[in-house]
Order: structure tokens, then C-alpha cells, then sequence
């Protein structure tokens, strides 16, 4: 994993706050931010119960499943599991 090594210049988040950004003297790294997934999931679940057409829940629900699979990705590479990435995307 890559992180900005010395002095760090700027953070920025996302406008949808999913990644967040660090700028070193001589690198920027992007990285997903859990949490702002979290949240987004939280959100997404709201709509999805007041959704008015199936179609609007099927939407809903496939950004639901997009972030969740961000969220498992992410964890697998913390605890260096590679096996999880590969199992997910066949298993879908």
C-alpha cells in the first residue's frame, strides 16, 4: 500500500465523499474512504424504502451492492486476504 511519505500538503474528499486525496512533495495517493461508503450506504438504503418503482429499487439496490462490494475489497487488502476479490467477482 502506498502512502505519502513527508510533509503532506493537501487532503481533499470527494464531492460524494468516497475517496479521499493526500498530497505529499512528491506523490498524491487516493484512497477509498470506508466510512464516507458507510454513510452512503445508509442513504441509499433510506431511498430505496420510499423508492415509488421497482425499477428505481432495482437501481438503488445495485448502487447498494456496488459500495458494499468497495467496502469488502477494501478490507481484504488491509488484512492481505487476495482470495476475497477473486471469490466475489465469480461468485457474481
Amino acid at each position: 500500500m502506498l502512502f505519502v511519505t513527508g510533509r503532506v500538503a493537501a487532503l481533499e474528499f470527494s464531492i460524494n465523499s468516497r475517496f479521499l486525496a493526500v498530497a505529499g512533495d512528491k506523490h498524491v495517493a487516493v484512497f477509498h474512504n470506508v466510512s464516507g461508503y458507510r454513510s452512503t450506504i445508509a442513504e441509499l438504503e433510506q431511498k430505496k424504502k420510499s423508492a415509488t418503482t421497482a425499477a428505481m429499487r432495482e437501481r438503488l439496490q445495485a448502487q447498494i451492492n456496488e459500495a458494499k462490494l468497495v467496502q469488502v475489497l477494501h478490507f481484504s487488502q488491509c488484512y492481505g486476504i487476495p482470495t476475497v476479490k477473486h471469490y466475489i467477482l465469480a461468485a457474481s
